[in-house]
């Protein structure tokens, strides 16, 4: 549509004083303690502040943002922020984008954090990160082109803070840097003319709270910040302070006690030292200032110690040596108005027009939507308002209430024509049309403006039909396999088509290599071109197969399954469960669920494999009702026989059986035992089942210091549910009784192998030793107890397969035995088969074993 896009207005002579304020449009919002920055040669954002207020610091924080476009003296909406905000900061960018900071965010005095930019160009806004710290009435400037310093502020009504931190726009985060010398709020922050970051003025709480004179400069190299000056008038609180175009730091007005009793201050800073050039004629506080022209700046509105709102302006002049003046008045009376200088310049940099806004404010009861325009050309120019946009014209009025409108000319006019209502000059108010002649031609127009004065302004202006955002291109593939075709269309519903290939459908279907683009126009006469897609074809490519690369047994938490697609295709993408994993050549599996693998030899032909199910088992055992809790084995009876009963619930999704010969092992006993008549009410134990394990302990002579009970169930996971420690190697008798203490305990070991689930290779992720477990072979399943099973003077030894000894050990045991634990080094020992021979009083026998590395 008709864009409002690099508008100028040109007088035919100018001159140098200040004639006076006129009114230059209205907001939409009224509203104070907000933020207005330039964003381009004659365009102002205002942002946020208090809205709906009936005294100053109330009211509704606004979230809503417009834009004045000076050289029409109008006014429209901008994109509002994400977060409402009040008495926050806001800095502009080196590109003329503004960046919005913290401040109140609701009625209820919730404060915000966040940090957003506005985009100047695409007219949104986007949070780029959030301060450490949330906080209003705080000291902000940017102090490079990536970087801001915060300082100070509250907290809320009665906390005032010290902390001071610098928030990256690059990173969106912030670092906390050191803190002020003290809490402080309502000061100013600024960049002095030597680059150095300087903090000054505000107050430490409320009314009548101390306030400092120092000038506080922060130390990036040391961290820390140092006095290094003092005002002239320490009792500074909420002063304006306005950067000058020479670098400079102006500073006036501000409160000086609580009676009230305002500052008639005007200081300069060059570096951090402040010296006083002026007294204002009014004294006054939360007032507004702007630069005039390369030497002087302007001090505007606000309250003097009365309480009265001015409409007085006053000009500080340096011809030789600082002086005061008095400027026209304003229109109306308001404070906590905001003032922005949009000088016009030539090409050289000279200043050919001096132009100051000032913005809303509160007046007596209320926020005021009005903005006030002081120029220093001779004649104003007139009002250019009530515009109309369409794709293919603008349409505006142009009126003066000092002078007529004279003529109109259109200069250049190639693609475009106007048309004026009335067409008989002069006029107090004229009504102008700017068409397009061929309306995929943007076209720039000129259009000369002559007033009563006899001088001749001109209006410029852009008039670009196309549709913004361009349509976008949809298609279900753009790769496409051999015999494939694909769909496009448009992601937007329009009048007429045209496509390249020169269809005129609102989609097309095509099988075609080739670059696609569309022609639309809008039911209101906008046009756009579409981007540009590309189709091509490619080869289908043969899809692996994942079932050979997948053990069909179930793995255990913490495995990895690695899987390969395989060499030679250009794109992969795995999935799990449908949800895209990764676009690399293998993957390792480590969860449980479906997957599948896509390949294609060129872009989009993809081909899928089929689906494998892994299934990764946790630790389905959980112990019940046992935490803390102590049982008195009577470890010093060494002949006492001591059962207890653990409950116990299968907590996993598989149904478990334990018995002997499944994955149910008891390592490192010589003393425990399991009831063989208990073995059948340990099978089928369905998913959320509870049932009870029975242990019993029977002291014998022991070659360890302690004992334990130790149950591997399911995955890797062993569970020591029974320990009697503190007991002294063979002598029981001697010492007092211990207690046992039945707990659960976790270690995880990963089993390389198991054969015949005779012999298992343990090693430990820990270390490079190895735990080998094996069962001797007697039968105690007649038996009520299996300690029963008595063995004695056990020796063995481990053999490589080919009679190739390479290790020899002695293994001794004594006692009533089940089971015999062996701890070897096997961090030599290379992959291989392996047989353990085992001899007793009962005979020899050997027990395969394996290492896998």
């Amino acid at each position: 549509m008709a864009t409002l896009a690099g508008v100028v207005a040109a007088l035919a002579c100018t001159c140098v004083h200040a004639q006076e304020w006129r009114l230059g449009g209205k907001l939409t919002d009224g509203r104070h303690l907000f933020a207005a920055h330039p964003i381009g040669p004659d365009r102002i954002l205002v942002l946020g502040g208090w809205g709906g207020s009936v005294q100053p610091g109330s009211g509704t924080p606004l979230a809503s943002c417009e834009i004045i476009d000076l050289s029409r003296s109008s006014v429209f909406p901008a994109a509002a922020m994400n977060e409402a905000r009040a008495d926050f900061v806001a800095t502009v960018t080196n590109d003329s984008n503004v960046v919005a900071i913290a401040g109140v965010t609701s009625v209820d005095g919730r404060l915000s954090d966040a940090v957003e930019l506005y985009d100047r160009n695409s007219d949104t806004w986007r949070i780029v990160g959030r301060l450490i710290e949330a906080r209003f009435a705080f000291m902000a400037t940017a102090i490079s082109a990536t970087e801001i310093v915060v300082a100070g502020g509250k907290r809320n009504a009665s906390t005032v803070l010290s902390t001071a931190e610098i928030f990256d726009l690059t990173t969106g985060t912030s670092r906390q840097i050191a803190s002020l010398p003290g809490p402080i709020h309502s000061g100013a922050a600024a960049i002095a003319s030597d680059g150095s970051i300087l903090v000054f003025g505000g107050r430490s709480g409320g009314a009548d709270s101390p306030r400092s004179p120092d000038v506080l400069r922060y130390e990036s190299s040391s961290n820390e910040w140092k006095v290094v000056s003092a005002l002239p008038n320490p009792g500074m609180f909420a002063p304006q302070v306005l950067t000058l175009w020479d670098g400079s730091l102006a500073v006036s007005g501000g409160g000086l006690n609580e009676d009230p009793q305002f500052h008639d201050d005007v200081l300069i800073a060059g570096g951090g030292i402040f010296n006083r050039i002026a007294r204002l004629n009014e004294p006054r506080i939360t007032h507004a200032m702007a630069q005039w022209d390369e030497t002087s700046f302007l001090v505007l509105a606000g309250i003097d110690e009365t309480g009265s709102r001015l409409n007085s302006s006053e000009r500080l002049v340096n011809d030789g040596g600082w002086r005061r003046e008095d400027g026209p008045a304003l229109i109306e009376r308001r404070h906590h108005a905001r003032a922005v200088s949009l000088p016009r310049r030539d090409d050289d940099g000279a200043i050919v027009e001096s132009c100051v806004a000032l913005i809303s404010g509160f007046q007596l009861v209320g926020n005021t939507t009005s903005i006030e325009v002081l120029r220093s050309s001779s004649a104003s120019l007139p009002f250019i308002h009530d515009i109309e946009e369409s794709c293919t014209n603008i349409s505006f009025t142009v009126s003066d209430p000092d002078d007529l409108v004279t003529f109109l000319a259109l200069i250049d006019p190639d693609n475009v024509e106007f048309t004026a209502e009335p067409d008989i000059f002069p006029a107090s108010e004229v009504r102008v049309t700017i068409n397009l002649i061929d309306p995929w031609i943007p076209s720039t127009f000129r259009l000369d403006i002559g007033n009563g004065a006899g001088e001749t302004l001109s209006f410029s202006d852009l008039i670009s039909n196309r549709i913004e955002p361009p349509p976008r291109i949809l298609a279900d593939k753009l790769g496409l396999c051999d015999g494939e075709v694909a769909t496009l269309r448009l992601d937007g519903s329009y009048d007429s088509y045209l496509w390249s290939n020169g269809a005129t459908t609102p989609s097309i279907t095509t099988g075609i290599v080739g670059a696609y683009s569309v022609r639309v126009t809008a039911a209101n006469g906008c046009v756009a071109q579409s981007s540009t897609v590309n189709i091509t074809i490619s080869e289908r490519p043969l899809a692996p197969s994942l079932q050979a690369l997948v053990p069909s047994s179930s793995r255990c938490e913490g495995d990895v399954i690695p899987l390969d697609a395989g060499e030679g295709f250009q794109q992969y993408r795995w999935y799990r469960d449908g949800v895209l994993l990764a676009t690399t050549q293998t993957i390792d599996a480590s969860s449980s669920g479906d997957y599948h693998v896509e390949v294609a030899l060129g872009p989009g032909c993809f081909a899928s494999s089929d689906t494998v199910t892994l299934a990764f088992n946790p630790d389905a055992i959980e112990v019940l009702e046992l935490d803390g809790r102590r049982f008195d084995m009577n470890c010093g009876n060494a002949t006492a026989l001591h059962c207890v009963e653990i409950p116990m619930r299968n907590s996993g999704a598989t149904r478990l059986d334990l018995f002997r010969g499944s994955s149910f092992w008891l390592f490192n006993n010589t003393e425990y035992s399991l009831p063989a008549s208990q073995f059948a009410a340990l099978k089928n134990i369905q998913p959320g089942d509870t049932f009870r394990l029975k242990v019993c302990y029977a002291p014998r002579h022991l070659r360890v210091a302690s004992d334990e009970l130790t149950i591997n169930l399911n995955c890797r996971v062993q569970r020591i549910l029974l320990q009697c420690n503190g007991m002294q190697r063979n002598d029981f008798q001697s010492e007092p009784e211990h207690n046992c203490q039945l707990a659960l305990r976790a270690r995880t070991v990963g089993f390389d192998n198991v054969i015949l689930g005779s012999a298992i290779v343990q090693p430990n992720p820990a270390s490079d030793r190895t735990e080998l477990s094996f069962e001797l072979p007697c039968n105690p399943d007649s038996l009520d107890l299996a300690p029963l099973c008595r063995v004695y003077d056990i020796f063995g030894r481990v053999v490589a397969l080919g009679s190739l000894r390479f290790r020899e050990d002695e293994i001794q045991a004594h006692g009533a035995l089940r089971w015999v634990s062996y701890d070897m080094d096997v961090s030599h020992v290379p992959q291989g088969l392996y047989y353990a021979l085992v001899t007793g009083n009962r005979g020899s026998f050997s027990v395969p074993l394996a290492v896998q590395r």
